[in-house]
């Protein structure tokens, strides 16, 4: 429980980025690329595989509320996640770059994050790359 002092909240630290990489991933296998980890600020996630055509899903679980998003990829396209909070806690993976400028931020008191292939084009490592803070 957190105990007010009359003093302003501590700002969020900065964690250290998440790299995560999973050569040769077995289809519709789900990776954890961050395990459930207490009090997250979730600034920005990147992801891409190696591979021409792969479906990637991307699965947020924040206080047990499930968001999934599922893109085609690119070859070495980076996609970037984005939260919609106003439209009933929408995520969407983009290749947009304007997510690089544009990060949401979504807050839970539990966060965990995982991804996968839906499809089985190649071998192609999936790359993930999380900015976080914790509160």
């Amino acid at each position: 429980m957190r105990v007010s002092t009359g003093l302003a909240p501590a700002c969020p630290a900065m964690q250290p980025d998440i790299v995560f990489s999973q050569a040769n991933p077995v289809q519709n296998t789900w990776y954890t690329v961050m395990d459930t980890t207490p009090n997250v600020r979730l600034i920005r996630v990147g992801l891409y595989v190696d591979v021409v055509g792969e479906n990637i899903e991307l699965r947020i679980t924040a206080d047990a509320t499930v968001l999934l998003a599922s893109e085609p990829e690119s070859a070495g396209v980076h996609v970037y996640a984005t939260f919609y909070a106003d439209q009933q806690d929408a995520l969407e993976l983009t290749s947009s770059l304007a997510q690089i400028l544009n990060p949401f931020l979504l807050e839970a008191r539990s966060l965990k994050i995982e991804i996968r292939k839906t499809t089985a084009l190649g071998n192609g490592t999936l790359h993930v790359n999380v900015k976080w803070a914790r509160f």
